[in-house]
């Protein structure tokens, strides 16, 4: 119904495939793995019409933003804010090893929508566009001269009112299913690419 295969399990396949065939790292894992899922049971119908095609196409990468300086494992601590302004959120703050940012069309954000509740309970998630001139990416350059990792800044960036996924303040329950999403992809995709660093270091 969205552009993808609609089927079970075929993502599964399909990454067992590409990695039978040996073909390079997979840009859009993050879309295919975390977004796209919670999305799926999460999102409103509009936004899962209008972004889900272009995900599953690949003409649009999708990066996710959890991790903050002063919140990395808990990120419930997370202090990037997001407050109503007519029919928009108005976001400021910072996030921190985003993977992919400087590639992506769109990223899943979570933000701290009411602070005058305990951290888990005044969280939502949001679709935000990283083209925002509002967004800063910074790229954090690695000892191993990589590059995949980033800065995010938010300063002032806007976001429609219709793309809080799920209900506002509902952030902490999504997120958490994103995680578990997130591990069962690793738990194919990692596993697959680790075993092709092997058999390519078996081979040299």
């Amino acid at each position: 119904a969205y552009g993808g295969g609609g089927r079970t399990n075929c993502q599964r396949i399909a990454n067992e495939e590409m990695h039978r065939a040996k073909t390079p790292y997979m840009p859009n894992i993050i879309g295919l793995g975390m977004a796209a899922p919670t999305l799926l049971q999460f999102g409103q119908e509009e936004l899962k019409k209008h972004l889900l095609p272009r995900l599953f196409s690949g003409e649009d990468i999708w990066c996710q933003m959890f991790s903050e300086p002063g919140a990395g494992s808990d990120v419930a601590s997370l202090q990037t804010k997001a407050e109503r302004d007519g029919d928009q959120w108005v976001i400021n703050g910072q996030k921190v090893w985003t993977t992919l940012a400087h590639h992506s069309e769109y990223g899943i954000l979570v933000a701290r929508t009411n602070p005058t509740v305990s951290k888990h309970a005044g969280i939502s998630m949001f679709m935000v566009d990283m083209r925002d001139p509002a967004i800063e990416i910074r790229p954090i350059h690695q000892i191993d001269g990589g590059r995949h990792f980033n800065e995010v800044f938010f300063t002032d960036a806007r976001a429609p009112i219709a793309n809080v996924i799920s209900d506002v303040n509902d952030g902490w329950r999504v997120t958490n299913q994103l995680l578990a999403y997130e591990r069962g992809d690793d738990a194919t995709t990692v596993s697959l690419r680790m075993q092709g660093v092997l058999d390519r270091l078996v081979d040299a």
